[in-house]
């Protein structure tokens, strides 16, 4: 949905549009591997316009994101200009025209199968089983594939009841919103998140909980290569005392659980 801001439409007048492929990432870059139809003209209605839909039915991209390191694109719809009749040149003000809108991240695949290994990611085994409520140890995760991508996370998820009890402020010292206890489960994401190979990952716990609970806070380690599909569930928890026998800094050895 795009919008045109300040702009008196009469009968005749076209708004010319262009889409392009950039990294989700990094917009500014413009990457040459869309084919379709990437441009096209929508005529605009009499009368003062705030937004309009548009479709573009026949894109595609050459070259899947496997050989862009594994990176999500997003398409860009941007409004070139606006030409009205009686108006001796198209506008192009971004006082008058909202220039781009980005569509949600995606992933491009050449196979089913390259898309089935980033969904199907499982953990064995974890360095740690527990820390200190503080967080901030650092230990790592075995298990298979871990792909680098930008949505590659580690999460350790908690009790919303937890949450709204002992993360109420974040590292800002800002006050947190509740969260409803109908989502039963919170995700605190791991901290300097480190891909080492395939199948193990190096992170810090988090530090989110930031009032001292006065209980151990049970939890679940998961894996995620896109932000969607997560692996298997680990547990873990936090002490409510400095239990860890490992130094923060320290990366500990592998303690397998199988």
């Amino acid at each position: 949905e795009l919008g045109i801001k300040q702009a008196s439409c009469v009968v005749g007048s076209y708004a010319l549009l262009s889409v392009k492929l950039v990294y989700a990432k990094d917009t500014t870059t413009t990457l040459p591997i869309l084919g379709g139809t990437r441009s096209q003209k929508i005529d605009l209605f009499e009368g003062n316009l705030s937004c309009f839909d548009v479709e573009f039915n026949d894109l595609s991209v050459s070259v899947a994101s496997p050989k862009h390191s594994e990176r999500e694109f997003s398409l860009a719809v941007c409004i070139e200009e606006i030409t009205i009749p009686g108006v001796s040149q198209p506008l192009k003000n971004r006082s008058i025209v909202q220039s781009c809108v980005y569509s949600r991240p995606f992933y491009a695949f050449s196979h089913k199968s390259v898309l089935k290994r980033r969904k199907a990611v499982t953990i064995r085994a974890t360095s740690h089983d527990s820390c200190d409520s503080g967080g901030g140890m650092s230990m790592h995760v075995v298990g298979a594939p871990f792909v680098r991508s930008d949505r590659l996370q580690c999460v350790f998820k908690i009790k919303a009841e937890h949450y709204n009890k002992y993360c109420r402020v974040d590292e800002h010292g800002n006050q947190r919103d509740i969260v409803s206890e109908n989502e039963q489960w919170v995700s605190l994401k791991a901290q300097n998140l480190e891909f080492f190979s395939d199948s193990v990952l190096f992170f810090n716990v988090p530090t989110d909980l930031g009032d001292a609970p006065t209980e151990d806070i049970p939890a679940y380690i998961q894996i995620t290569n896109d932000g969607r599909n997560f692996s298997n569930a680990l547990e873990f928890t936090f002490t409510k005392s400095d239990s860890s026998s490992s130094s923060p800094n320290k990366r500990p050895r592998i303690m397998s659980r199988m």
